[in-house]
């Protein structure tokens, strides 16, 4: 018995070990598949000690070149997409680039200066078999004293057969448009430094519920009214009835906001329940060095209490990543072939 149990484990142990050695190896060739390769060529404005992306110390009213260096790892053509991004809050902090987007969760300010709007780059990049080639980026400096302007660079890989031809890509307006199906992208940040550091502007808007079938979850809505990156802003908050009885309080963290953004920034609903009814919340911001206050009311509607009692009774058990069966079965067929091995000894 003790023998079948060690033969049966040393089976069960070189099934798991394929099954693990076909995922990683899998993982390893998707991460080295990359077919070309983007580096960025420092100038010599880049503030010191700053390495990896552009980070450069500018006047008003600048222009100036710099450039990146793309590589080629292939040995045929490749095109390369090349776009000016956008940077934006993630809901909780922290920073992230996109060319446009459209979502009450995190936006830009009205007045905000798009940063795609001051790099100028050839939109696509044709590169031979095994081919380095150094993009120019024209950068165009706001004329103004003070500020940290912030965006980044999209380097995409297009594929012959997913690339559209542009020259009759008209959209309904009549602009001249492509679509890029499939990609591989990396991103440069660029950020702009000016003279002068502006005073902060941090403030806060309403206050809200979200229904999610994860469970609600409350929003405090937080703008970053200054051209600057606000970072290290962290408080404390407080939840009432309407009967001036405490529900729960919490902390959050310390997080990061790009300039001119606001956030809808969430945190979980502790309470055991959800009710309608009229809610206090007091909000505590420390900025800086500086405390922020905020009192307010906000309402939960008998409608949202509905739809999450329905999320909730239509929400499918939640599935784990499983291996491919392709997987399974040479697992299958290799203890199928131990134990028949084995069999044949004994005989």
């Amino acid at each position: 018995m003790v023998h079948r149990f060690k033969v049966f484990f040393s089976c069960f142990l070189t099934v798991f070990m394929i099954v693990n050695i076909v995922c990683i190896e899998k993982t390893s060739a998707q991460e080295m598949d990359a077919p070309f390769s983007v580096e960025a060529i420092l100038p010599d404005t880049q503030i010191e000690g700053a390495s990896g992306y552009y980070h450069l110390q500018v006047n008003p009213g600048d222009e100036q070149t710099i450039h990146a260096r793309i590589q080629n790892k292939r040995d045929h053509d490749i095109t390369v997409h090349v776009l000016p991004l956008n940077s934006y809050t993630a809901p909780a902090g922290g920073i992230f680039y996109e060319e446009s987007i459209e979502s009450e969760n995190t936006k830009l300010l009205g007045n905000a200066t798009l940063m795609s709007e001051l790099l100028n780059v050839d939109p696509f990049v044709e590169l031979s078999a095994n081919e380095t080639v150094e993009v120019p980026i024209h950068i165009l400096v706001p004329d103004t004293d003070e500020g940290t302007y912030l965006g980044g660079l999209l380097f995409a890989s297009v594929g012959e057969d997913v690339l559209e031809e542009i020259e009759n890509q008209e959209d309904e307006e009549g602009d001249i448009g492509f679509i890029i199906r499939n990609e591989i992208t990396f991103t440069l940040a660029v950020q702009l430094d000016l003279p002068e550091t502006p005073d902060p502007n941090f403030a806060m808007g309403d206050v809200g519920i979200n229904i999610h079938p994860s469970g609600p979850e409350m929003y405090m809505e937080f703008i970053n009214d200054a051209q600057m990156i606000l970072r290290g802003t962290h408080g404390h908050y407080n939840v009432e009835n309407e009967n001036g009885e405490e529900l729960f309080e919490g902390d959050f963290e310390p997080f990061t906001m790009v300039p001119q953004s606001e956030i809808r920034f969430p945190v979980p609903w502790q309470h055991e329940s959800l009710e309608p009814g009229v809610y206090n919340v007091s909000i505590s911001a420390n900025v800086l060095d500086e405390e922020v206050t905020a009192e307010r009311t906000f309402e939960i509607e008998g409608e949202q209490v509905r739809e999450y009692e329905e999320i909730r009774e239509d929400v499918p058990l939640e599935q784990s990543k499983t291996i491919p069966v392709w997987v399974w079965v040479i697992g299958g067929v290799v203890v199928a072939g131990i134990f028949y091995w084995l069999g044949a000894r004994r005989k």
